[in-house]
């Protein structure tokens, strides 16, 4: 039931977008007008790759709109974002989501989440930093997600606020491949519901918040999973997300991340913190190493190649552990790629991006998505 009432949800949100209009057509054609109209509405069957899913097929819906009109050329409000996606992949995986970054009139608020349900089929090969790969074991689950933050502009591009979070995990069946696993040792083998509150703090002083080419991002967050919330795990969740992009020659750009998401008390296996995927250390399964702590250092060098095409060279660090003290500079797993970019809109710098990447472990990912991991 719950599933068909995300579908019915996710079917009116997208309905509700293709009612607006579409900008018009240019009298003179060039082909950069192509890539330059201004963008309201994006209607586009979604073919994505990863190594957690293979290949994707579906339908999304993009819709860009400015809350601010007529256009404040003093106090620019940034373009706001609705995303409403659904896709199936080979491995039988279904995904839908709805997702949404919206700036109010002169950015006095900021709204971002995203809903989601997941069918999902999943890996896992224990928890810890030093988890061997030949601890191979499968499970699959469905999931309901749910994350909103809403904040307030205490400063131009500053902003404070809360953010909820509420995440449950069902329908777990394991598919045990290992003689030394059990999952009964697991916290939340059989599923969890997890429900937290807390406060978050943005400083966004990018150019565009889709692929910036200049400024930086700043976020700290905090999550507290309590009883009273209806959560059925008791534990706390810290999260900083730290981007600086340069802007070196004509066009290319030069970009940092530092990623750290950590967590202490009750925590369920599939709740922890992930390293890896098409974000966080591209060429490693997403969660191929999982554990309360995690911290991932990337960097990347875009540069356009002829009109339309862009590409990019990339490579990240990172490591998970129990605890804080338990981090070493030997744990380290290092991961590195290159990439393709094709442009949609030149005016907000909407790309769909073509990755491969490997790892010190020689593991590999190809990934299709839209818009940079950072």
């Amino acid at each position: 039931m719950k599933t068909w009432y995300l579908i019915a949800t996710f079917a009116l949100i997208g309905f509700k977008s293709t009612a607006q209009v579409l900008p018009k057509k240019h009298k003179k054609w060039h082909i950069d007008s192509l890539f330059s109209k201004p963008l309201s509405l994006i209607i586009v069957p979604t073919i994505q790759n990863a190594p957690e899913t293979s290949w994707n097929f579906g339908a999304g819906v993009s819709y860009y709109f400015n809350t601010e009109k007529p256009f404040d050329t003093l106090t620019p409000t940034r373009l706001s974002s609705l995303v409403v996606q659904g896709t199936y992949s080979l491995k039988k995986q279904l995904f839908l989501e709805s997702r949404w970054q919206i700036f109010t009139k002169n950015e006095q608020m900021l709204h971002r989440g995203n809903l989601s349900y997941t069918n999902f089929f999943d890996k896992f090969w224990g928890i810890g930093n030093a988890s061997s790969s030949t601890n191979l074991n499968e499970f699959s689950f469905s999931r309901v997600q749910l994350q909103v933050n809403s904040l307030r502009q205490i400063k131009r591009n500053i902003f404070l606020g809360l953010g909820y979070q509420y995440s449950q995990f069902s329908n777990i069946d394991w598919f045990i491949k290992s003689d030394n696993f059990s999952p009964n040792l697991l916290v939340g083998n059989t599923g969890s519901l997890i429900s937290g509150i807390g406060p978050s703090l943005v400083a966004d002083f990018r150019d565009n918040p889709f692929s910036a080419k200049k400024g930086y991002f700043f976020e700290l967050s905090a999550l507290y999973y309590r009883n009273w919330l209806g959560s059925g795990y008791h534990f706390n969740e810290y999260l900083v997300d730290a981007r600086k992009y340069i802007s070196t020659f004509k066009n290319q750009v030069l970009a940092f991340q530092l990623f750290g998401n950590f967590m202490d008390g009750h925590v369920p296996f599939r709740e922890l913190p992930r390293l890896g995927g098409p974000q966080i250390m591209r060429g490693y399964f997403n969660g191929r190493f999982t554990d309360k702590n995690l911290i991932v250092r990337q960097v990347e060098y875009r540069m356009p190649i002829w009109k339309p095409f862009a590409c990019s060279f990339f490579a990240s660090t990172g490591q998970v552990a129990g605890h804080i003290n338990d981090f070493k500079v030997s744990g380290f797993k290092l991961a590195y790629g290159a990439g393709i970019r094709f442009l949609l809109n030149k005016k907000e710098h909407i790309y769909v991006r073509f990755d491969y990447a490997r790892t010190s472990d020689a593991d590999s990912g190809f990934y299709i998505r839209i818009n940079d991991s950072f």
